[in-house]
């Protein structure tokens, strides 16, 4: 494995060698001897995938609610004149001025 060191002095070795003294001989190594294989390294566990979060869906619009047709009062005195809501000769004109009072909100 290892070669006599040469030379005069017995210190000389090929190029990228050097002399060491092994149990009392001089021997020639490498510079930098490979170090004994060990072990194959384990690979590293891949990470699983994540699945891609999904959006969440968006909610339906809720249609706006549609104003009511306004519903009033159209004469001034319709709290004194409630008496002819539900009179058979002024019942349509009431319903036409004074609806709120009459309670004819929402009929057609």
């Amino acid at each position: 494995m290892f070669s006599a060191c040469t030379g005069p002095n017995r210190d000389q070795c090929a190029t990228g060698q050097k002399c060491v003294t092994v149990e009392g001989s001089k021997e020639c190594i490498g510079e930098n001897p490979a170090p004994e294989p060990g072990p194959e390294p384990k690979p590293e566990p891949k990470p699983e995938p994540q699945p891609e979060p999904k959006p969440e869906p968006k909610p339906e619009p809720k249609p706006e609610p549609q104003p009511e047709p306004e519903c009033k009062d159209v004469a001034p005195n319709c709290r004194h004149l409630i008496y002819l809501c539900n009179d058979t000769l002024y019942a349509p004109l009431m319903t036409l001025l004074c609806a709120q009072t009459c309670g004819k909100c929402g009929e057609g």
